[in-house]
């Protein structure tokens, strides 16, 4: 389309699956503090199933994770676990050490060999995730009223 404007819009998504299974709700980031679709219906982002944060560039930052890594180490705390966190060695990944949640960093330029979430899951998920977007689409698409013959 000559002279539009480009959709800009984006959003990075953090998973975070237990070697047993245990899956957390997903950490979406936006740019906008609410995303349209929340300001249209008011979507509890917990029931949903979700964390929501944001910024400019819709990327985990340290600003983004470090408040999302405190509330698991809380929720660890009170289940009485340890556990450990394996994590790409994204400088927002770094931080204060913590009671109930260690990481451990995987090398640099070798996470999509060796990280666990590279071995399938990422791919299933982007794959549901553009299904349900194409559902969406589908079932939400204006049609044009039938004209009279």
């Amino acid at each position: 389309m000559k002279g539009g404007k480009k959709v800009t819009e984006r959003i990075s998504v953090m998973l975070c699956y237990s070697a047993s299974g245990e899956k957390l709700p997903p950490l979406v980031i936006g740019r906008s503090k609410k995303p349209r679709a929340s300001t249209k219906v008011k979507l509890d982002f917990e029931k949903a199933g979700f964390t929501w944060a944001n910024n400019k560039k819709s990327w985990i930052t340290k600003a983004v994770f470090t408040p999302w890594l405190k509330e698991l180490n809380e929720k660890m705390e009170k289940q009485k676990r340890q556990i450990l966190l394996l994590l790409d060695n994204a400088s927002g990944h770094k931080g204060d050490s913590l009671s109930h949640v260690k990481r451990v960093f995987l090398p640099p330029k070798q996470t999509s060999r060796i990280q666990p979430l590279d071995q399938g899951i990422i791919k299933a998920f982007q794959a549901h995730e553009s299904a349900a977007k194409a559902d969406h689409r589908r079932e939400n698409r204006e049609l044009p009223e039938p004209r009279e013959i």
